[in-house]
């Protein structure tokens, strides 16, 4: 009867081990849970522009949504084996730029026209940095960049056209949230 228990219990820890290691093998990255995570909280499918985690187990994602006027951008937190949302912001392009901050990020974003082809960010200092410009499924491009160690208030942005040729220069307010028409917040 003691062999009897002895041998289950092997084969029971046996099974478990075996359960959890493919339960690791077969997990979804973190790109595809996050999705999973933001569809799941709107109720849709959504188009994630850019997704990025940190060794900090916090992540940032940027999709546009409500008939491609609005920018959302959503800081989430790793929880054991998913994702959960823990701040976002939804902002109208207006054209102006648009600086935000977050919990763990600083965002800075605008609609720019189809002839710029570099963004380039000058931060207080003095480093620079190339924004990620974006063309949406409408054929609008938009420039983003976002920092979690770096502040974005009052730095300059220029772009340029294929040429090199600067298009606008724009300084970044000293104060984040400011400006902003259509924000919608998501805590």
């Amino acid at each position: 009867m003691r062999n009897k228990f002895k041998a289950r219990f092997k084969v029971g820890v046996a099974l478990l081990v075996i359960g959890t290691s493919f339960s690791f093998l077969f997990r979804p990255n973190d790109d595809i849970l996050i999705k999973q995570e933001i569809d799941q909280f709107l109720y849709r499918d959504t188009n994630i522009y850019h997704s990025e985690t940190n060794d900090k187990n916090e992540a940032i994602a940027f999709y546009q949504w409500y008939r491609a006027d609005q920018l959302a951008v959503i800081e989430l937190n790793k929880k054991r084996f998913n994702w959960e949302i823990v701040r976002g912001v939804t902002e109208g392009f207006t054209g102006d730029i648009q600086f935000i901050q977050l919990d763990y990020y600083a965002v800075i974003f605008q609609r720019i026209p189809a002839r710029v082809v570099n963004v380039e960010i000058l931060t207080q200092n003095e480093t620079v940095h190339n924004g990620r410009i974006v063309v949406d499924e409408h054929y609008q491009p938009f420039w983003f960049y976002y920092s979690d160690t770096e502040d974005l208030s009052n730095a300059i942005i220029t772009t340029y056209d294929e040429d090199g040729e600067i298009v606008e220069v724009i300084d970044v307010p000293d104060q984040p949230n400011e400006n902003l028409q259509r924000t919608i917040t998501i805590e």
